[in-house]
């Protein structure tokens, strides 16, 4: 269940740097770093509050900051969206 709440929040920053034009190659870089010849390294921290039961219609809203001079840190949450309960976050 962790290694698919992971997938999740991993798939939608993917498609979130895709639908800004940040990506053309499937890795998520950007020009700089293809022509430097560099790819995203990931480290996560998720902390579960419930795990997903058969039938939950859940949503996950993630967002990006800077972290010193060449990183980013992606944050997010994951939640049911009848009850609006948080279900992990990603830190």
């Amino acid at each position: 269940m962790v290694q698919t709440i992971a997938n999740l929040f991993q798939e939608v920053g993917y498609n979130q740097f895709q639908s800004v034009g940040f990506s053309t190659d499937g890795f998520a870089t950007t020009p700089t770093m293809r022509k430097l010849n560099l790819i995203w390294t990931s480290r996560m921290h998720i902390e579960i509050y419930r795990y997903l039961a058969w039938g939950d219609v859940v949503g996950i809203k993630t967002w990006c900051q800077s972290e010193g001079r060449i990183g980013t840190r992606r944050d997010g949450f994951l939640r049911t969206l009848i009850t609006v309960k948080s279900l992990a976050v990603l830190l």
